[in-house]
């Protein structure tokens, strides 16, 4: 076998490696529901059961409820952000103009990045006006009562 062909099989071989482990990162996949205006509960089944900062100023930078911290970082002159949490998050909600765009992560996810509200009819981004974060509280795992031993 040829110095060529070793090669191009090692490649093979790392290329089909990494895709076979490409589902186990926990990569989560997005999907955008658009909301035509600023209540996406009204349009979500079971969303107002989450966990909600509410309405977060697109500039908030910081900002924990609960013991979750969230950040925000604008981009691309204010129509854009990227974000991460300290706890998953299945949706997040980018506010612009009339309505907005509310992304679902399924698994939920710790960051995102890129996100953003709406276009106008030109077909320009337009400026972020608020962002809201859902998630939901995993349940405590209980803890065993021992039981009492009988003495003798």
């Amino acid at each position: 076998m040829g110095k060529t062909t070793r090669l191009a099989l090692v490649i093979l071989l790392a290329v089909t490696m990494l895709l076979l482990l490409l589902p186990l990162t926990g990569l989560a996949s997005e999907s955008v529901i658009l909301i035509p205006d600023n209540f996406p509960e009204n349009h979500v089944s079971g969303l107002s059961s989450y966990n909600s900062t509410g309405n977060l100023s697109p500039s908030f930078g910081t900002y924990t409820q609960g013991g979750v911290t969230f950040t925000a970082t604008l981009t691309d002159g204010g129509t854009k952000f990227n974000w991460t949490s300290t706890a998953p998050v299945e949706y997040v909600f980018a506010k612009a103009g009339s309505g907005g765009r509310l992304y679902h992560y399924t698994p939920a996810a710790t960051s995102g990045t890129g996100l953003w509200g709406g276009q106008n009819s030109q077909g320009n981004y337009q400026a972020i006006s608020h962002i809201t974060f859902y998630w939901l509280t995993p349940d405590p795992t209980p803890t065993p009562t021992p039981t009492p031993t009988p003495t003798p």
